[in-house]
């Protein structure tokens, strides 16, 4: 008669899943309204001149850039559907945090961003506030 192993694959199974480490938070967790309140420099989206250089975007303070500084400081926006976004700038490249929120208020995604790309890791949540993913830069 052979003898089942089922009960210890199972077993082991959910000794491996429950070792598993769970999906790591990241380290900073501001709420739209702090990220408002921390910028030296806030700008609207909307107010914001967008102008490709060589493949690259830089974010000016208007559209009459030329012998303006490019934007450094925090843009915001407000959609109509209750979502928020605010992102970090230095020299008119995104450079520090970027956050969207759900429309309930629930943070949606956070990224850290360096020269405009992509340098850490990308989390996103669910409407709950469950973290569903993260996926490091160049993944």
């Amino acid at each position: 008669m052979k003898r089942k192993f089922i009960p210890g694959i199972i077993l082991a199974a959910a000794f491996f899943l429950y070792t598993l480490p769970a999906i790591a938070q990241p380290d900073y967790n501001p709420t739209y309204d702090e990220m408002v309140a921390a910028a030296d420099n806030l700008a609207e989206f909307e107010d914001l001149w967008q102008v490709s250089f060589e493949g690259k975007s830089i974010m000016y303070p208007s559209r009459d850039y030329e012998g303006q500084e490019p934007f450094t400081g925090t843009a915001v926006r407000a959609y109509d559907d209750g979502r928020k976004t605010a992102t970090e700038f230095k020299n008119g490249r995104g450079n520090g945090l970027t956050v969207l929120w759900h429309a309930n208020g629930q943070k949606s995604m956070q990224g850290t961003l360096v020269d405009g790309e992509l340098g850490g890791t990308l989390y996103q949540w669910d409407e709950e506030g469950n973290l569903i993913s993260e996926t490091s830069a160049g993944q």
